[in-house]
């Protein structure tokens, strides 16, 4: 009897990954059907915590930034997620000729984003980042700002100098 195994990597509502396995007892149950269905039937799937996720950090310059603020955090070219959302310092990257700075959502205890005077024309979503206090990301070629309604405790914005088509609510 062949096993089937499929495994994806799932964030939780807490924030924890998972690694989710299931054997051939659900290949005929799954034919037109989502995963995400059987997430409700414990007893069928193998639900496994995955310590190191990893996010790859695409832009060589801020790679270089996050290597010399948190080495450890660094796996290659990659961030240790877990690693990062539990980093409480500042995130100051300005004038670093960043051009995309995927990656920081993850940095979910910052209260500081500085990321001014780059190469930036947009901006990941930073909606989980909801600690923040102080964005800065001026002096870029950014056209629109990301969702920050969830951004509760933000108190300081500064996107000026950019070439923002739309500022939202």
């Amino acid at each position: 009897d062949s096993v089937l195994s499929i495994k994806y990597v799932q964030k939780s509502d807490s924030g924890n990954y998972f690694c989710v396995t299931y054997g051939s007892a659900l290949s005929n149950m799954l034919k037109g059907n989502s995963i995400d269905s059987f997430i409700s039937k414990p007893k069928l799937l193998n639900v496994i915590p995955i310590a190191g996720a990893k996010a790859h950090i695409p832009d060589t310059n801020f790679l270089n930034y996050l290597n010399s603020i948190v080495p450890t955090y660094i796996a290659g070219d990659s961030l240790l997620i877990d690693s990062a959302a539990n980093y409480t310092g500042d995130i100051s990257c300005a004038s670093l000729g960043i051009s995309n700075l995927e990656g920081v959502q993850y940095f979910t205890g910052t209260k500081v984003l500085f990321c001014r005077l780059n190469n930036l024309v947009q901006l990941p979503d930073i909606s989980g980042i909801t600690g923040l206090q102080q964005f800065t990301c001026s002096e870029n070629q950014i056209t629109n700002l990301p969702d920050l309604t969830t951004l509760s405790a933000l108190t300081n914005i500064d996107a000026g100098g950019n070439n923002l088509t739309t500022i939202p609510d």
